[in-house]
């Protein structure tokens, strides 16, 4: 803290009798320029600034982009589907399969498969399970000969 004393007119420059104490450990405190308040920058001449878009057109503007998504994901179907994008998997064919013949076995055949054409009324499982036994495996190799049961 500084204790100032007040001088009188009437005395000399000199002669005052002000005094300047400063006070111990008075911390001392950086003067600090302000800084300058910014401003946005101008804009260029003839160039519009973007105004801010409201909320019907935003809520319009994303549904005009859900529809086009679904157009395009659509076309895409159409596109794909006619040029065959379909399911991988062999397609179910009725099997020339007759209970007590001898077969020959085809890509994407299965046990469970022979059994369904062999006896298509009845429960698969045991038949399948007969095959199975039968044949030595649950493999099948395209081109194998295997030999049908006869249903009971």
């Amino acid at each position: 803290m500084v204790a100032v004393q007040q001088r009188s007119r009437s005395m000399p420059r000199q002669m005052s009798s002000v005094e300047v104490v400063p006070a111990p450990f008075a911390p001392r405190r950086a003067v600090v320029a302000p800084r300058p308040a910014s401003r946005p920058a101008p804009s260029a001449v003839g160039v519009a600034r973007p105004r801010p878009v409201s909320p019907s057109t935003y809520r319009r503007r994303q549904a005009l982009a859900a529809g086009a998504i679904a157009a395009l994901s659509a076309a895409a179907s159409v596109v794909l589907g006619a040029l065959g994008g379909g399911s991988l998997t062999a397609p179910e064919r009725p099997l020339p399969v007759v209970a007590g013949q001898v077969y020959e076995v085809q890509p994407g055949d299965t046990f469970w498969a022979l059994a369904r054409s062999i006896d298509p009324a009845g429960d698969p499982r045991p038949l399948v399970d007969r095959m199975v036994a039968e044949h030595g495996g649950p493999s099948l190799v395209v081109g194998e000969q295997i030999q049908l049961p006869v249903v009971d």
